[in-house]
């Protein structure tokens, strides 16, 4: 869909935070941001080597105007609290843009007497990027000897408490794996 399409199909659509449709977004402000690494060097210069783009911020300040017998603002106030509290991602229908997979960091609701009829209020969200994590098991025989250290290292952290009767054959290989690594290392350093 072209941005003038996408402006068009926008224009007429009610706005929404959720299931909850709102009358009108009287200020929207978008952000997006990223973070750029930076690494001091020996000159007093900087090195730059990634840009991390950090999630969407969308603030908002919303109205919500009585009609009615059937619309009961408090009723409203409360969808809005319970979507708030479920921390379940929703989408948010702007003028701009629809965002979907946001959480609602700040909900605030401002009365007064010029507007104590209708529901007034701010609302902070915040993009949430969904991963999958994936386990992936490495064969002993492929791992470094950097690698092995580590892994034997873990080990011991992981069975530290536990009684044992000897020494498993993993563990002895291990050992044996870093005892050459060691002695390779020495012949070929003059050790350490």
């Amino acid at each position: 869909m072209t941005d003038q399409a996408r402006f068009i199909f926008l224009k007429g659509v009610k706005k929404a935070i959720g299931n909850v449709f709102i009358d009108a977004f009287s200020i929207e402000t978008h952000t997006k941001k990223s973070n750029i690494t930076t690494y001091p060097i020996e000159d007093n210069s900087t090195i730059t080597d990634h840009v991390l783009n950090l999630p969407l911020n969308l603030n908002t300040n919303g109205i919500i105007e009585p009609i009615g017998d059937n619309y009961n603002i408090l009723d409203i106030h409360n969808k809005i609290v319970d979507l708030m509290n479920s921390k379940q991602l929703i989408s948010i229908i702007t003028g701009l843009k629809v965002y979907n997979n946001m959480s609602i960091l700040d909900y605030t609701v401002t009365r007064n007497a010029q507007n104590g009829q209708s529901l007034v209020f701010t609302m902070q969200a915040q993009e949430t990027k969904i991963v999958q994590s994936q386990s992936v098991t490495i064969p002993i025989s492929q791992l470094s000897q950097v690698d092995l250290i580590t892994y034997e290292q873990s080990q011991a952290n992981a069975d530290a408490g536990k009684a044992t009767n000897g020494q498993t054959q993993e563990t002895n290989f291990l050992e044996e794996i870093k005892r050459q690594a060691t002695e390779a290392a020495d012949s070929l350093f003059g050790g350490f």
